[in-house]
C-alpha cells in the first residue's frame, strides 16, 4: 500500500484517534527527483583542444566521445578561460571565473578582488541545486577548487566537495597528482590505493571503479538522480549528473572550455586542428540536430538539464 506523504510545511493530513485502529499515519514527502528527470553528464578535459577529439575532425581516435556527440549537441564560439580552477567554477557555477574569485589557479591566489581563490558562497554550485530537487551528488576526481590553505585533513571543509553540495567524494584536491602513487581523499579524510602499481593500480581505473560503485549505491533503495567529478591523465575532470531517466546528451567544446557561451548550440561540423576555423560562429542561424529539433540557444554559461 502507498504511503501518505505530504510536502514540507503543511499541516499533518493523517487522523490522529484515541487508538492505533482509528487512527491514519502520514510521513513528511522527501525530496525526489521529478519523474523523467534527465540523466545530464559533464565531462572537462584538461590541456585538450578540438584536436584531440574525433567528433570535431581530429584524427586522434575517440569512439566513445564520438558517439555521445552524434547523441546530442556539439558547441561552437566558446569563450575559454583556458585555466583549470577556473574552468570548474564557471561550469559549476554559470558564472565568470572573475565573480567566483578565481581569475587564476587556487594556487596563485593574489589577495585580491577576482583572485583570491576564496568561490562566494553566494554563488550557488550546481550540485546544490540539484540536490534541493531530489539529485545524488558525488564527486569523483580532480577538484582544484579549495583554497590552498585549505586542503590539508586539517579543514576547515566548507569549501570541500562536501561543503559545496557533493553528498560523496573521492579523488584529489590539488591540480595534479601522481598516477600511480597518487594522493586521494575519500569523503573528508585520506586513504590510500587499494594496491601497488606492480599489481596493476593505476589511478584512472580507480576513479572509474569509484564512480561505478557511488552510483551502484545509489541504486540500491529508491534511486535518485546524482552528480560526480572523475579524472584521467593528465587531470582530467568529470563532473556528472545523472538520474533515472535518460535524456539528451549535449556534449559542450572541448579542453578548458567553460566561461561563458554566447552563441547557439549547434554542430561545428569536421575540422582538422585547433584552429578559429572550428570555433566558427553560430550567430544569426537556427541550428537544427541530427533529428531536425531545433537547438536551443545559449546566453550564459547555463547547464543543460
Amino acid at each position: 500500500m502507498a504511503l501518505d506523504e505530504y510536502p514540507a510545511r503543511r499541516a499533518f493530513p493523517g487522523v490522529i484517534g484515541r487508538t492505533f485502529d482509528v487512527s491514519e499515519p502520514a510521513w513528511p514527502q522527501p525530496r525526489r527527483a521529478a519523474e523523467g528527470a534527465p540523466n545530464v553528464l559533464f565531462v572537462i578535459l584538461d590541456d585538450t583542444g578540438f584536436g584531440q577529439l574525433g567528433c570535431y575532425g581530429s584524427p586522434i581516435e575517440t569512439p566513445n566521445l564520438d558517439r555521445l556527440a552524434a547523441g546530442g549537441l556539439r558547441y561552437a564560439n566558446m569563450h575559454t578561460t583556458a585555466l583549470c580552477s577556473p574552468t570548474r567554477s564557471c561550469v559549476l557555477t554559470g558564472r565568470n571565473h572573475h565573480s567566483n574569485h578565481l581569475a587564476a589557479v587556487t594556487e596563485v591566489s593574489t589577495g585580491f578582488p577576482g583572485y583570491d581563490g576564496y568561490i562566494p558562497f553566494e554563488n550557488g554550485f550546481l550540485s546544490e541545486m540539484l540536490l534541493e530537487h531530489g539529485y545524488n551528488t558525488y564527486a569523483v576526481g580532480k577538484w582544484h577548487l579549495t583554497p590552498a590553505d585549505q586542503g590539508s585533513v586539517a579543514g576547515p571543509y566548507d569549501r570541500w566537495p562536501l561543503g559545496r553540495g557533493f553528498e560523496r567524494c573521492y579523488g584529489f584536491m590539488g591540480g595534479d597528482t601522481h598516477q600511480y602513487y597518487p594522493e586521494r581523499v575519500h569523503d573528508h579524510h585520506r586513504v590510500e590505493p587499494p594496491r601497488t602499481p606492480d599489481e596493476g593500480y593505476h589511478l584512472t581505473e580507480d576513479l572509474a571503479d569509484r564512480a561505478i560503485a557511488f552510483i551502484a549505491d545509489a541504486k540500491q533503495v529508491a534511486p535518485r538522480p546524482s552528480r560526480s567529478s572523475s579524472t584521467s591523465p593528465p587531470a582530467p575532470c568529470v563532473r556528472r549528473i545523472t538520474s533515472r531517466a535518460s535524456g539528451p546528451i549535449v556534449t559542450p567544446a572541448p579542453s578548458t572550455t567553460a566561461g561563458r557561451p554566447t552563441g547557439s548550440a549547434c554542430s561545428p561540423g569536421s575540422a582538422s586542428s585547433g584552429s578559429s576555423r572550428q570555433e566558427r560562429s553560430c550567430r544569426g542561424t537556427t541550428p537544427t540536430c541530427s533529428d531536425g529539433r531545433t537547438a536551443a540557444r545559449t546566453s550564459d554559461a547555463s547547464m543543460p538539464a
